[in-house]
């Protein structure tokens, strides 16, 4: 932990504007799209940067939570739900997903008849790459 804060304050002391603008990107909320992308674009300057410390790492995977939080914040709140969406917006089709249940267990539960299992969401979530618990809504 010492190391860490040594690293961080030296970080901190070389580069304060930029610190303090990183720090408020680790912290903060996504406010929309637009902060979203700047957002990005320091998430990529950061992983360009050959100066990567551990300390550096840990918050850039804060400024990763933050961005994740408001990309799947607008997600619908129902797991069959999240999953018609992300079919739908990917244009996968029950057949594609065959490797994780059968089409007549995926119409089941797109229809509300049947819930996933957690080898079904875990396939699901790792099919459509995002975290299991999109799918964990219920």
């Amino acid at each position: 932990m010492e190391k860490f804060l040594k690293e961080l304050s030296s970080l901190v002391n070389q580069h304060t504007e930029a610190a303090e603008q990183f720090f408020r990107s680790c912290t903060s909320n996504v406010s929309g799209d637009e902060d979203l992308i700047k957002r990005a674009e320091l998430m990529e300057k950061m992983e360009q940067s050959s100066s990567a410390t551990p300390a550096l790492m840990h918050l850039s995977n804060a400024l990763l939570d933050q961005v994740e939080k408001y990309e799947y914040q607008a997600l619908p709140s129902e797991p069959r739900l999240v999953l018609r969406y992300l079919m739908k917006s990917n244009k996968v089709k029950q057949r594609d997903l065959a490797d994780i249940a059968t089409q007549s267990i995926i119409s089941e539960i797109l229809n509300g008849k049947r819930r996933m299992t957690v080898k079904q969401i875990k396939g699901f979530a790792k099919y459509f790459d995002v975290p299991v618990h999109v799918f964990m809504n219920d």
